[in-house]
């Protein structure tokens, strides 16, 4: 069986590669760079909305594995609002009452408060 190439297909092929290269190249941002812009946008948002902190916040916790390692993931955020005040990933060894004490005056600083919701583990300040 004899089958025959046409002569435009090689540009055309070309071309194709061009292009399918230049999309990958453009999407392929690094990740941070993409993180930065979206909370940029995101703040200005919050800005533009005059979205405000209520001063009644969650705090919860979670335990995640990462490449084979237990870490916390601790989170703070405003009940009312459901804007995220503060999102920290720390080692599991870490984790202790003074880091939670350390992580809470960080968190607050400047920000009205009236009330934190937890689980009430004794472990909370």
């Amino acid at each position: 069986m004899n089958t025959a190439v046409s002569p435009n297909f090689i540009p055309i092929a070309e071309e194709i590669l061009q292009k399918s290269y230049k999309i990958v190249y453009y999407e392929l941002n690094p990740i941070d760079q993409y993180l930065d812009k979206e909370e940029n946008r995101i703040n200005k948002l919050i800005q533009e909305l005059n979205i405000k902190p209520s001063g009644f916040y969650s705090y919860d916790e979670e335990f995640i594995k990462i490449s084979k390692e237990i870490y916390v993931r601790m989170i703070i955020i405003d009940a009312h609002t459901r804007l995220i005040i503060n999102d920290q990933i720390i080692r599991r060894e870490d984790f202790s009452k003074e880091t939670i004490k350390k992580y809470f005056k960080e968190s607050f600083k400047g920000l009205k408060l009236n009330t934190i919701i937890t689980y009430g583990y004794s472990t909370y300040p």
